[in-house]
């Protein structure tokens, strides 16, 4: 079980924050992930030290927002890459029809 974060020396009581990451776990090995803090601005400013070269190589910094919006920015960028994947695997259906289609046609006409 992971230690409450008063004992880590940060101490947020009474404070809200949220804080997700961008990356997977190679980078995530690396400390190369990319953290979004967002909450109090009292919060976010007490945890960065603890992100940005530790675990993170870029810190998004959601000062004020509320807490939530930090998984919100998490979920819009999972589904801009869902989405790119998506695009890419039509793009690669689409040439490998296209391509069997013209080496059909280069036979034909010999």
């Amino acid at each position: 079980m992971a230690p409450p974060m008063a004992f880590l020396g940060i101490g947020l009581m009474g404070q809200s924050l949220k804080a997700t990451t961008l990356g997977e776990r190679s980078l995530a090995e690396k400390g190369k992930l990319i953290c979004v803090p967002a909450g109090t601005e009292a919060s976010v400013s007490r945890i960065k030290p603890y992100l940005l070269g530790v675990v993170a190589q870029a810190v998004v910094d959601l000062s004020g927002e509320e807490a939530g919006k930090a998984s919100l920015l998490k979920i819009i960028g999972n589904v801009l890459i869902m989405t790119t994947m998506e695009a890419s695997a039509e793009i690669n259906v689409f040439a490998e029809d296209d391509l069997l289609w013209c080496e059909e046609r280069a036979e034909a006409n010999g």
